[in-house]
């Protein structure tokens, strides 16, 4: 892949859909997954998070450069929060301190 097909509107478009997966993954892990604990949750919500942060970044990273999208294709997470559309994404407590 060169530079241009990395940094396309197409490729920013394809990484936005692979977000929302993972918000969708996390939310149903989160609501209808069983456990045998907490800690288990915890776990396999840090993983779908370890997929999802460099998607993050990389969505960002290409907005900041000037690569076009349009706010539909926005994963929901992502949305501000005046839009009706926007969902935030809850991740359990243990998730929000990076060691």
């Amino acid at each position: 892949m060169t530079n241009t097909d990395v940094e396309s509107k197409y490729y920013l478009k394809t990484v936005h859909a692979e977000i929302d997966l993972f918000d969708r993954k996390l939310a149903h892990l989160l609501k209808f997954d069983v456990f045998e604990d907490d800690a288990a949750r915890d776990a396999a919500a840090r993983k779908i998070n370890l997929k999802r942060t460099p998607l993050v970044e990389t969505a960002k990273n290409l907005a900041k450069k000037g690569v076009e999208f349009k706010d539909s294709e926005l994963p929901r997470s992502m949305r501000a929060a005046t839009d009706p559309m926007a969902v935030p994404v809850e991740a359990p407590a243990a998730e929000l301190t990076w060691h």
